[in-house]
């Protein structure tokens, strides 16, 4: 048997980096935010911040969570290699900033969703079937 359905301006379905950090900026304007998000296991890896995104992180007010060793170390640049390509190099310091961050997923994930709870929405534990 399913529960009611909560009432709500905006309902956000999944509550990753996108979906909390746009329930956490509706929650600021004054709407009333649900996020619905299965209980999933949490993303156990480590993802680039690359310098040319470091202005959407400000617009959303999320950059000082790059400055918690916790959640980001910084990065000067990367080196990579994709298929039977020689191995190509991106000096950070080049770039607008100056800087990328090495990112832990979990704790990013886990600090924005509580940004987004500390703004006002709420988190509900579930799948979103229908609307």
């Amino acid at each position: 048997m399913s529960s009611p359905a909560p009432t709500c301006d905006v309902a956000v379905a999944g509550a990753g980096p996108a979906g909390a950090t746009l329930a956490r900026l509706l929650a600021l304007r004054g709407l009333d935010v649900v996020m619905i998000d299965p209980r999933r296991r949490a993303s156990q890896r480590l993802e680039m911040v690359a310098p040319a995104s470091l202005s959407a992180f400000a617009a959303a007010g999320v950059a000082p969570l790059l400055d918690d060793p916790a959640i980001a170390l910084p990065c000067l640049g990367i080196r990579r290699r994709w298929g039977r390509a020689g191995t190509q190099t991106d000096e950070f310091l080049r770039h607008p900033g100056g800087r990328g961050f090495t990112v832990d997923r979990s704790a990013f994930d886990s600090a924005l969703r509580s940004m987004a709870e500390d703004a006002g929405a709420a988190l509900i534990r579930g799948r979103l079937c229908g609307a």
